[in-house]
């Protein structure tokens, strides 16, 4: 079943974005993926505090890692993003229509940062991003 989405959150601390998209029915528990780096050469989201909006092309020295989450109707879920080793991070994004919020308020620098997830009443999925140079 898919339905359209209305923006549950714009900016969060340093900065976690929204980008709207298609929400599917979720099972009983929070799914959060594997994480995964972004190999395309275009921002899928806009990256709050960059100046980057999806579309653009992501600088030459930019990685972006990604996890998949599935967050049924009423729960939640932490979930940790880790860059490599030699970068830090800059910034945090979503697309998808859950809550979220960072745990970590002085994540900026570090290597990892861990988000709160949550479904809301109709549950929701999407991608949570982690962008460092």
């Amino acid at each position: 079943m898919t339905r359209s989405i209305t923006p549950v959150l714009a900016v969060v601390g340093a900065g976690l974005a929204l980008a709207a998209g298609p929400a599917v029915a979720t099972a009983d528990a929070p799914a959060v993926g594997k994480q995964k780096t972004w190999t395309k050469k275009t921002s899928p989201v806009d990256i709050p505090s960059t100046g980057i909006e999806r579309g653009d092309r992501l600088p030459k020295d930019s990685v972006l890692v990604y996890r998949s989450i599935d967050v049924p109707e009423g729960k939640k879920r932490r979930v940790r993003l880790v860059v490599p080793k030699g970068r830090k991070l800059v910034t945090a994004a979503q697309s998808g229509s859950f809550g979220a919020g960072v745990v970590d308020d002085d994540y900026v620098g570090n290597r990892s940062v861990t988000i709160r997830v949550a479904g809301g009443r109709d549950g929701a999925e999407g991608r949570l991003y982690a962008y460092a140079r």
